[in-house]
């Protein structure tokens, strides 16, 4: 067997170590079976070769489909050890980013001291312990351990600057045509790609030139471009599949309208106030990605690579302040992840500050080594508690706790991208538990002609009682939809829409979600129709009934299990945990208040009590429990 040379066994081992390491530990930390957002429908797309929401995620889809072929056990849990492998190979393929710069910088820096500094030996270490900065950053590590896009996205923009920094420096034309093709796979897969366009294109002008050349090479990077967005034919492909189809992209319009997430524009650049609120959450946020120690480090990096490198100073700094402005202006919950070139370039002054520390210092090996180590800890230790969901069941209780109380055939009224429809997608659909349920999604009703498609095809016992009133909104709707007026108001749609809610109210059991009788039942023009009913508190929900006797719901009962985190805990450490559950909350409060109304004290303060011991510092259980104590002594 012919030994390597000392170097590439060197390189070897680190590129084995940067690859194992993170991939160890996110399979430690990955999800059972899907988590919050996106995951449930995204697993079903990924299994069924179905189309997801805007802007449809066809690559993530395909991808998943080939992982989900060898699955074992829990479907969903194959698809995040996907997103676990595709994490892990981004963090390899950034240690050699990071190995490519240093040893390019080294050969065309001046500076001795950088030079010698910067050994065979050091440049894997500092490039190693880099990208294990970026690989247990909160959010990197969080996007590795669950199906989500994100973890594909992370994919695609190392491999672009590994690919890209090859171009330049070796003005390759083969890599320019690589990265072409690479970009366009990556917009295929996350719109978010277009943050990184900015950088790209100034290091490219700083090393060719603003001239005919450079731009003529750009004009034809275009045919390899659209070679690798050419996987959205998919979308149009599947458009016709029984299972789920967001907007049905079987024409241009539509498939424009999917491709641009058109659905989502009322979401971007809503305000300016609105902007500096999303600013204010980042900087919130982001030094508690690494825990504020290394990114000391890395703030001496920053300046110390506009000494080794005005250029990729210029470079990094435009992708960290772009991808933040355009950031800012997108308004959902799950903010973190668009910020994703912030942690790449602090990982890249990290490497660079290390730089600094081994020529400032003269730092041997080891001790660069023990310092990285130390810095580390940081990071690792304390998101380690944040990111772990090896036992994460959250979404799978509440959707078991969801459908528990309702009767065969309910009807369940839900406002906006409801956790329940989300995770419905994967529990109906793949797994098969409760199919009699109907997710009547009002947002999607008032929204999405497709959607009533989709109720046509998979409930279709509910679609045929109210098969009439359906088709005569459906039609309205259409002509509302390619409408070309904006405030298009019309008065057979509203009509026809009021006319659908009484046909579903009279002809099965309803109930409503929480969310969808606060936000707006009755603050519409289905108030009226409200007024008509009583409203009682019955499981998670509210059940619409004529009756006015009494109704027994058994009493709630929510199983629920988080074994590392409390649920206070859970509720002060992420957003989507604390709505779910203040709906566990509020349904034990809202029961309770009812039973009191029926002078069924001690069964209250049962619910009351179980409310207080979910979230403890809230007053409104408390406050309760002492209204209770009153009626209680009244009545002795």
């Amino acid at each position: 067997m012919k030994l390597l040379p000392e170097k590439q066994a060197y390189r070897l081992l680190f590129q084995v170590l940067s690859l194992i390491i993170p991939l160890l530990i996110y399979v430690f930390t990955l999800a059972p079976t899907i988590s919050y957002t996106d995951s449930g429908e995204l697993a079903l797309a990924c299994i069924k070769l179905a189309i997801a929401h805007p802007t449809g995620y066809p690559l993530f889809t395909m991808l998943g489909k080939i992982f989900y072929l060898l699955h074992f056990g829990e479907e969903a849990y194959i698809l995040n050890l996907m997103c676990a492998i595709f994490s892990a190979f981004s963090v390899f393929i950034f240690f050699n980013v990071l190995v490519l710069l240093l040893n390019y910088l080294k050969q065309n820096f001046t500076d001795k001291k950088f030079r010698t500094s910067l050994n065979e030996l050091n440049i894997n270490i500092i490039s190693l312990f880099s990208a294990f900065l970026l690989a247990f950053s909160r959010t990197f590590w969080d996007s590795a351990n669950s199906i989500e896009v994100w973890s594909l996205h992370n994919l695609f923009i190392t491999l672009l600057l590994y690919v890209f920094i090859k171009a330049i420096t070796q003005n390759s034309e083969k890599h320019y045509l690589l990265f072409a093709y690479l970009l366009g796979l990556s917009f295929s897969n996350h719109l978010s790609t277009f943050f990184t366009l900015f950088g790209f294109l100034s290091l490219y002008f700083m090393y060719e030139g603003f001239n005919r050349i450079s731009l003529k090479r750009i004009l034809f990077l275009f045919i390899p471009f659209i070679g690798g967005l050419s996987v959205y034919i998919y979308l149009i492909i599947r458009a016709n599949n029984d299972i789920i189809t967001w907007i049905y992209p079987l024409d241009l319009y539509n498939l424009y309208y999917h491709i641009t997430g058109k659905h989502f524009s009322g979401l971007m650049f809503k305000s300016f106030k609105s902007s500096i609120d999303m600013l204010g959450n980042f900087i919130e946020f982001f030094p508690k990605e690494y825990f504020f120690v290394p990114l000391l480090i890395s703030i001496v990096g920053i300046f110390y690579l506009w000494k080794v490198s005005k250029k990729y100073f210029a470079f990094t700094i435009l992708l960290f302040i772009v991808n933040i402005l355009l950031a800012i202006n997108y308004e959902i919950l799950d903010f973190e992840n668009y910020y994703y070139l912030t942690p790449i370039c602090v990982a890249i002054w990290f490497a660079f500050g290390l730089v600094y520390l081994i020529g400032k210092f003269k730092l041997r090996s080891y001790l660069i080594t023990i310092i990285s180590i130390i810095l580390l800890l940081f990071p690792l230790t304390q998101n380690y508690s944040k990111v772990n969901e090896s036992d994460n069941y959250v979404i799978h209780d509440y959707y078991m706790n969801f459908v528990k109380f309702l009767p065969e055939d309910a009807v369940v009224v839900t406002e906006g991208m409801d956790v329940a429809m989300l995770a419905s997608f994967y529990y109906q659909m793949v797994k098969g538990i409760r199919k009699d349920v109907v997710i009547f999604n009002d947002n999607l009703v008032t929204s999405a002609p497709w959607y009533i498609n989709f109720l046509e095809q998979h409930y279709k016992n509910f679609y045929e009682k109210n098969k009439n009133e359906f088709d005569i909104y459906f039609k309205n709707l259409l002509d509302y939809h390619y409408s070309k007026k904006e405030n298009f108001y019309n008065k057979e749609l509203i009509n026809s829409y009021i006319t659908l809610y009484k046909s579903i109210l009279e002809k099965n059991d309803v109930f409503f979600t929480q969310e969808f009788v606060r936000k707006h039942l009755y603050n519409s023009v289905l108030t009226p129709i409200a007024k008509e009913y009583n409203l009682i508190p019955y499981g998670l929900f509210f059940r619409a009934t004529k009756d006015s006797n009494f109704i027994d719901d058994g009493s709630p009962e929510f199983n629920y299990q988080v074994k590392q985190k409390s649920l206070e805990k859970l509720i002060k450490e992420d957003p989507f945990y604390t709505i779910i559950a203040y709906v566990y909350y509020n349904s034990y409060l809202s029961r309770a208040n009812y039973l009191i109304q029926n002078m069924k004290f001690n069964e209250a303060e049962k619910l009351i009590r179980k409310a207080e011991a979910i979230i403890p510092e809230e007053n409104k259980a408390k406050q309760m429990l002492n209204t209770l104590n009153q009626l209680k002594n009244k009545q002795k």
